[in-house]
């Protein structure tokens, strides 16, 4: 009987044609062809215990395989990321990445940012912020940062 969709499908259970075989006169009067057939039936029982245990395992391992992705999946929306464009609806935790003026990123590195700036900033610099001492400054530091001044 071949398969069809919707039609649940039941293991023949071929034990039952055991006692038809040993009732029949084919045990006494042809033993080795007895033999044979008695040994296809307890071959197929095995074979279907067999294809019971694997197909329970597929379905488990399916199952573990689901509980990993729903996993992943949840900890990817608990991560935070940032990202080149708006990905907010598939990872609420997302920032999206925006060049300022005079800022322009450079991907051609593979796996690599590089921001670049025009320097549009008109001469404005970082100096150290230290003690004052000309001859041996010492760094000033706040929460073990050392504190740098915008000087126009």
């Amino acid at each position: 009987m071949p398969f069809k969709p919707g039609r649940e499908f039941v293991q023949p259970d071929f034990k039952r044609l055991n006692s038809t075989l040993n009732t029949s006169p084919i045990k006494t009067k042809d033993s080795p062809l007895w033999q044979v057939i008695n040994t296809i039936l307890e071959f197929s029982d095995q074979a279907g215990k067999f294809v019971d245990a694997q197909i329970t395992k597929i379905f488990g391992d399916i199952e573990s395989i689901n509980n990993s992705v729903a996993t992943v999946s949840n900890v990817f929306k608990e991560a935070s990321f940032l990202t080149v464009d708006d990905e907010t609806l598939n990872l609420p935790n997302s920032s999206q990445l925006v060049a300022g003026t005079g800022i322009t990123f450079d991907t051609t590195t593979p796996h690599q940012l590089i921001l670049n700036s025009s320097g549009a900033g008109g001469g404005v610099q970082w100096s150290v912020l230290t003690d004052g001492d000309l001859i041996e400054p010492e760094l000033v530091f706040a929460g073990g940062d050392v504190i740098m001044l915008h000087i126009p």
